[in-house]
């Protein structure tokens, strides 16, 4: 069963699992045989903005900090199978950037998409090649997940319940326009003497080509 991670926060990642194999998965992590490794925690108890995350399986490492929740292949908008995952120099299966780019242009995640750009600093080109920049945004996947937000909260009794953006975007406007102002992301802490995006300093290599102890 393939995995597909994707790092949300430092200590906290998103593990994207097949819709079919998400309860599998689920009792695998639970089980006695990696309980010395791993244990099943309570979800988050409050709902999250543009995330499913407080309805999904969550986990923890025994001994240290690090959490993941299993995230259903449909959640993520990332197709599953082994064609649409590449591997890290330490064998992590993530979804390959073209892959992962798409999602976050298909779902409207701005934040995503900005920081994915910036991480890579790929080209206008590039998305050209790699990317369906064709017509809006996937507004049927965001008014499914917006109707499952208000499922899971219904009798919660929460403040605030946090929605999936249904602004519909030009998907290739979006992405030129993202592109364009990398520059305009910059602050006083990654000058552009030195740095190309707030994420890569001028001639630094491709992340994903240098070892690294968690991925």
């Amino acid at each position: 069963m393939e995995l597909g991670v994707s790092e949300m926060y430092a200590s906290e990642w998103d593990l994207c699992v097949p819709d079919n194999k998400v309860n599998e998965a689920a009792a695998l992590l639970s089980s006695e045989l990696i309980s010395d490794q791993i244990h099943p925690i309570p979800p988050h108890s409050t709902s999250h903005p543009f995330s499913l995350g407080h309805t999904y399986h969550r986990f923890k490492g025994r001994g240290i900090h690090f959490y993941f929740v299993l995230v259903p292949a449909h959640d993520a908008h990332i197709p599953s199978g082994p064609f649409q995952i590449q591997r890290s120099l330490t064998g992590l299966p993530y979804p390959t950037l073209p892959i992962l780019m798409q999602s976050y242009l298909d779902m409207n995640d701005d934040v995503s998409l900005c920081d994915c750009i910036d991480g890579s600093n790929v080209s206008e080109e590039w998305g050209r090649r790699h990317l369906d920049l064709d017509g809006p945004n996937d507004l049927e996947w965001t008014n499914r997940m917006n109707q499952v937000v208000k499922e899971a909260a219904r009798g919660k009794g929460w403040l605030f319940v946090h929605y999936f953006p249904t602004q519909i975007i030009n998907k290739r406007e979006k992405w030129e326009s993202r592109v364009r102002s990398k520059k305009g992301r910059l602050g006083w802490t990654t000058p552009d003497n030195l740095f190309d995006t707030r994420f890569r300093l001028k001639g630094s290599p491709d992340p994903w080509t240098q070892k690294r102890m968690s991925c």
